[in-house]
């Protein structure tokens, strides 16, 4: 699957299988993993789970958008 910008360029290629988060979940993914590596707590962990599967599930119920390709 190719990503194109709002003007049809390419900005890169999917393989199968692949997801793509926002730069705010991202951070907020990677602020909890941190605080879970360093805590070794269990809810920590937890906490890192529910946010992978709030965020998949969110991104499972948007509608799709699509860019018209240059022709």
């Amino acid at each position: 699957m190719l990503v194109l910008d709002e003007e049809g360029n390419v900005q890169f290629k999917l393989e199968g299988g692949e997801r793509i988060f926002s730069r705010i979940n991202t951070k907020s993914l990677i602020k909890a993993a941190l605080r879970a590596f360093h805590s070794d707590s269990d809810q920590d962990y937890k906490r890192v789970g529910r946010l992978i599967f709030r965020y998949l599930d969110r991104q499972d119920s948007n509608t799709p958008e699509y860019v018209q390709a240059p022709e």
